[in-house]
């Protein structure tokens, strides 16, 4: 897996190596904490809760360079031995096969990942497993 410093170094420019990299910008870790924990880097494609406990939390779409872009797949893995709450920013909503609409949050529990994708500005979409 490749990271966008990774591409840097070839000589790749900045904002192409970040959309080529398939880990994005990294870190791949990342430690769960009290709600509403960290949130993921708009691009930091994937990611592994690795240790702490409680919550992370989705980046707003759009906005800024650095926001997830139409079509953006974000993985998230939960590696921890308890469930991990996954925030949605406020005015977002996730759409998992028959929940349609979820604001709030969802769960991953132990070994349960996430593949998500933006589908509009305040949608998401994706599969749990």
């Amino acid at each position: 897996m490749a990271l966008d410093q990774n591409l840097m170094g070839l000589g790749m420019p900045p904002r192409l190596a970040t959309r080529l990299a398939n880990g994005g910008t990294g870190p791949v870790s990342l430690a769960a904490s009290a709600n509403p924990g960290p949130t993921i880097r708009g691009t930091q494609f994937v990611v592994f809760v690795n240790s702490g406990s409680g919550w992370v939390t989705l980046p707003a779409i759009g906005g800024s360079d650095n926001a997830p872009e139409l079509a953006d797949d974000f993985i998230i893995h939960n590696g921890l031995a308890t469930s991990v709450t996954v925030g949605i920013p406020t005015g977002a909503t996730v759409n998992f096969g028959g929940a349609v609409g979820l604001t709030g949050n969802f769960t991953l529990t132990t070994g349960q990942t996430a593949n998500l994708w933006v589908a509009n500005t305040t949608q998401w979409f994706g599969i749990k497993n």
